[in-house]
Formats: structure tokens, sequence, C-alpha cells
């Protein structure tokens, strides 16, 4: 059965408590490892780091097709399809809701999984021993729930484990270097990794 893109974007837009993308959306998903690949990484982890948002702009990319649809039909240009062409050209370049492979632990946090992902993408060959171990860890210490995310919260590494800030520097004018042979002087040798949204050291 075809019916009109207007009528069909329509039903879709009217929320239905049994759709995942009214009820569940923000919830991630877990799929196995060759259905995870198709999608692109950066899609998913938008979709990962801000799940309410992303269904909003999914829904108002629905909105925005049905507008182009009743331009289309005014001019006179009757647009049919189906449902499953329709599903397959949206789910093409949008996730129907956020995603996470199945390896991963269960019942995370969309962030956390999003975080995952980000230091799993640090290219490991290029890194130092001692930072590599404190990736490894914050992943691990993610994985185990013994590390949440907690925006603008920031936590310090150092050979594999979990310090206390000895610095005490706000975020804006944080030194590294001062910070590092800190660490060292009373540590040890090592390298300081901060956990926080957007690591970059």
């Amino acid at each position: 059965m075809r019916i009109t893109l207007v009528r069909l974007f329509r039903a879709w837009l009217r929320p239905n408590p049994t759709d995942w993308n009214f009820t569940r959306a923000i919830l991630p998903v877990p799929v196995d490892d060759e259905t995870f690949a198709q999608y692109d990484r950066e899609t998913v982890k938008d979709a990962l780091l801000s799940p309410e948002a992303y269904i909003k702009l999914r829904r108002a990319s629905f909105r925005e097709i049905e507008h182009g649809i009743e331009v289309c039909e005014q001019m006179g240009i009757h647009v049919n399809i189906t449902n499953e062409q329709v599903l397959e050209i949206v789910n093409r370049h949008m996730l129907p809701y956020p995603i996470y492979p199945v390896s991963e632990p269960p019942g995370l946090q969309p962030i956390v999984y999003y975080r995952i992902l980000c230091l799993q993408e640090i290219p490991v060959n290029r890194l130092d021993p001692e930072l590599k171990r404190n990736i490894d860890a914050v992943i691990y210490a993610y994985r185990t729930r013994r590390l949440q995310f907690n925006p603008g919260r920031v936590t310090f590494w150092w050979r594999g484990e979990r310090v206390e800030d000895l610095v005490f520097q706000t975020e804006r004018s944080f030194d590294y270097d001062r910070a590092f042979f800190e660490y060292k002087r009373l540590l040890g040798d090592g390298v300081l990794w901060r956990e926080r949204d957007k690591s970059t050291r």
C-alpha cells in the first residue's frame, strides 16, 4: 500500500506511546558490531552526547521533509512512497535512536558511552605507554561504574590510578606543566591525564 509522504510524516510526528522515538529514544540500544560499524562514528557520538537534542533534530528533519513535500504537492507534483522507503532514506543519514556496541556493558550513561568512544579513537600506537595506561584505566573505570560522568568535574590519573587534585587550578587557567611536575615530585615518574568532557591531554 502506498500513501503520500505528507500523510506519512504527519503520522510519524504524532506521538505514539509504543514508538522508540517518543518514549525510549534517550536510552541507548545495544547493537552487534556489524550493525554498529555501518553508521558514521560522528553521528553515533552526536546521538550519545545529547540523546534528547538528537531526537529533536531527527524529528525536525522529518518536518523539513514534510514541508518540502507539501510545497511539491501545492505545485501539482504528487509524490508517493512507501513507509519502508522513507525510513530507509532517513535512517541512512540519521540513527533511529542512540546506539552502543553490544560489547560494552549495558545500562551506562549515554555520555559515558560517548566518552569511551572518544577515548578509543586516540591512536594508541602514538601514545606514551604511561598515557595509554591512564586511558585504559579511565575506560575500565567507566565500564565498571567506578567513574561516573559529571559535567564540569575533572578527575586526574597518574600511572593508571585515579589521584587527588594536587594543584587545585581552575579549568580556565590550568597549567599542565606545573601540574605534571607537582605530580611527578610527589608520586614519581608518570604521565598526567585529566578526564573531562573534552580531554585534550
